[in-house]
């Protein structure tokens, strides 16, 4: 009986330490959400949900950069997985509007066109997505775009004296 009850102990102490130490490599991952987002991709490279988010926490982390070449490769990045999150799921409003926000933060403004299209084919009231389009056509003086996306977005949120005032100025 003794002898079992060692064995048992025994057993149970190799198994605690085996998860002590994988809990403790662990510990890295878990700095912050974009190193652990960032493992969630390398481990599960095809899932919408890991992509999305370290897409989304990409550019959050762009947003708080103030050196511009981290701020880029942060940029970067949330392109790149809010691309393969559309890839895996393209029924997402609001990956669609991030994806264009990260390329209109890039400069990229024909592909930031595109994405907040595809974010307002999937849902017209679209706020930001709107907004932005909007915003865009403005900047290039295309005025009957603006206004059409302008007027989209007023139609959601017509207490919004931003977008009341840019039908104005259009």
């Amino acid at each position: 009986k003794n002898g079992n009850k060692t064995i048992l102990i025994s057993l149970l102490g190799i198994i605690l330490i085996l998860y002590s130490f994988k809990t403790y490599t662990r510990n890295k991952d878990w700095k912050n959400n974009l190193t652990l987002t960032a493992k969630g991709v390398e481990v599960c490279p095809n899932s919408w949900n890991t992509n999305k988010s370290y897409a989304f926490e990409s550019s959050l982390a762009a947003e708080n950069e103030q050196n511009p070449i981290k701020k880029k490769k942060y940029l970067i990045n949330a392109v790149t997985y809010f691309k393969k999150a559309v890839a895996i799921y393209d029924k997402m409003p609001r990956d669609w509007y991030s994806l264009g926000a990260s390329y209109s933060d890039l400069g990229n403004m024909e592909e930031a066109i595109q994405a907040y299209k595809h974010a307002i084919a999937l849902n017209p009231k679209q706020l930001d997505a709107c907004n932005n389009l909007a915003t865009i056509y403005f900047s290039r003086a295309d005025f009957s775009n603006s206004l059409k996306y302008f007027l989209m977005a007023y139609r959601t949120d017509s207490v919004s004296t931003d977008v009341s005032f840019k039908i104005g100025v259009n």
